[in-house]
């Protein structure tokens, strides 16, 4: 049985686990489909505090307005698990279909810190056609 989907990725550079704000800000160029979103450990994680980084999607209304959002596109618990170090992934798919359009920001944001380390995080997505049928999502674009 073949799959037919097609999952794209995009990735912060190394991020500091260890203080807590807006880590990695990314601007979404074509509708898409979100899947999971994630973090690979780069360096020694201390597991001594419960770490969490929300990503929230920060939506556009076409006229330079925003509304954030509360860990509407995933939380990524790392919990005081001494064994996430570098190398590896934390993930949480996203059980709910959440669409983001042109001009939409994806923030990861820590919440807790750990006392140490740093990862990449990163965006796992589908991209959506932009054509006809999708026109509330093509609503902030103009062809020029």
């Amino acid at each position: 049985m073949s799959d037919d989907r097609v999952y794209q990725t995009v990735e912060s550079g190394v991020v500091a686990i260890d203080s807590t704000g807006d880590k990695y800000t990314y601007t979404v160029v074509t509708p898409m489909l979100l899947i999971r979103v994630g973090v690979v450990g780069t360096t020694t994680y201390d597991g001594s505090t419960d770490a969490v980084i929300a990503a929230d999607i920060n939506s556009s209304d076409g006229d330079g307005t925003f509304t954030r959002g509360d860990s509407d596109a995933g939380v990524i618990d790392l919990g005081n698990d001494a064994d996430f170090a570098n190398g590896m992934m934390a993930y949480n798919d996203l059980t709910s279909r959440t669409v983001v359009k042109p001009g939409d920001q994806i923030i990861f944001q820590v919440t807790t810190a750990a006392s140490a380390g740093d990862g990449v995080v990163f965006i796992e997505y589908q991209k959506l056609p932009m054509q006809t049928g999708y026109d509330s999502l093509l609503a902030n674009s103009t062809e020029v």
